[in-house]
């Protein structure tokens, strides 16, 4: 029973190990391109940069449908990770200053 215990205890640290040593995901965003100019792509950290659509919408005191408006015309960037949509936090955070303060949501 003893060297079980080892055992597990052991395959316990070597997952910790792992877990620690997990660089975090990243996601590459392409930038809009003008003319004459190159492509860049930002690098998004996802626990910090990122945030959901129920989220977005919570946080800017709006309905669904306005949110996915917004998405539409180009005013939010949707990141899409397979089935799951993410909005770029920065963005979300000023939409707060131009759209919700001006809509008196605030």
């Amino acid at each position: 029973m003893k060297n079980q215990n080892e055992r597990v205890l052991q395959t316990l640290r070597a997952i910790l190990k792992l877990l620690e040593d997990r660089v975090p995901a990243t996601i590459h965003v392409p930038t809009i391109k003008k003319e004459g100019e190159e492509t860049s792509v930002q690098i998004i950290h996802e626990e910090e940069g990122l945030m959901t659509l129920k989220e977005a919408y919570v946080e800017l005191n709006i309905s669904r449908s306005t949110l996915h408006t917004l998405r539409e015309e180009g005013k939010l960037t949707s990141v899409y990770q397979g089935r799951n949509v993410r909005l770029l936090r920065i963005e979300v955070m000023a939409a707060k200053k131009w759209y919700s303060t001006m809509k008196g949501k605030l």
